[in-house]
């Protein structure tokens, strides 16, 4: 299995910090562009767990086989 290479949340050239607005409301998000991909996958947070952490939930969009 190949190494997961992680973005950094505050200074990754390879995403952009982007807002969209919904029903009235702002979201921010992170958008990027891989080199190589096989799947598409929205990440959406879910705001903090009891223990005060952020909890994620992953979306398959699209995937290419």
């Amino acid at each position: 299995m190949a190494a997961i290479d992680r973005i950094n949340l505050h200074s990754d050239p390879r995403v952009e910090h982007r807002n969209g607005y919904l029903n009235g409301y702002m979201y921010h998000y992170m958008y990027g562009e891989p080199k190589n991909y096989k799947a598409t996958i929205l990440m959406v947070s879910l705001g903090l767990s009891m223990n005060n952490t952020k909890e994620w939930c992953l979306i398959p969009l699209e995937t290419d086989y």
